[in-house]
C-alpha cells in the first residue's frame, strides 16, 4: 500500500506535461495574443465587428454542433465582407450568426439564452407590513409603555 501511492503520484506528474500540451495550455495562440489581435485589426478595424466576432466565438463552445458550424461559418463570411469594406453586410451577417448561436444554445440548454433576458433585472418584491405595524403607530423612543 505505501509503494502504491509513490508510483500512482509518479505516474501523475509524468502525466501532467504531456495533459498540458494536449490541452495547449500556453500555446503560441495565447503567448501572442498582441500579435493574433494586430492580425484581426489588420483584416478588418471596425471595432463594432470585431465585438460581435468575440460574443460569437464567447457562444460557439456552449451551443449545438450544427449552430456552430453554421455559426462559424457566418463568422468567417462577415470578417470576410468586413476586410472588403462592406461594414454593413459584415454587420448583418454577424448578427445574424450571433442569433444562431444564441439559438443553439437555447437548443441545447432548453433555457433563452439571448442577452436581453439574460439581463433583466427581476422585480423588487414590496415589503410586507405586519399587523402590528399596521394597527399601532410607532411610539417614540423616550415612551417606554
Amino acid at each position: 500500500m505505501r509503494m502504491l501511492t509513490p508510483a500512482f503520484a509518479a505516474v501523475l506528474l509524468a502525466a501532467t506535461p504531456a495533459l498540458a500540451q494536449e490541452q495547449q495550455a500556453g500555446g503560441q495562440g495565447t503567448v501572442d495574443t498582441e500579435e493574433t489581435f494586430q492580425k484581426l485589426i489588420e483584416q478588418c478595424d471596425n471595432i463594432d465587428v470585431l465585438v460581435m466576432r468575440g460574443r460569437i466565438r464567447l457562444l460557439l463552445p456552449r451551443t449545438t454542433p450544427e449552430a456552430a458550424a453554421e455559426a462559424e461559418a457566418m463568422l468567417n463570411q462577415g470578417l470576410a465582407a468586413c476586410g472588403e469594406g462592406k461594414i454593413e453586410e459584415a454587420k448583418a451577417t454577424l448578427q445574424e450568426a450571433n442569433d444562431l448561436a444564441n439559438a443553439g444554445v437555447t437548443e441545447k440548454f432548453g433555457q433563452d439564452a439571448s442577452p436581453d433576458v439574460a439581463t433583466e433585472a427581476a422585480p423588487e418584491p414590496e415589503p410586507e407590513q405586519t399587523t402590528a405595524e399596521v394597527e399601532e403607530p410607532k411610539k417614540p423612543w423616550w415612551q417606554i409603555w
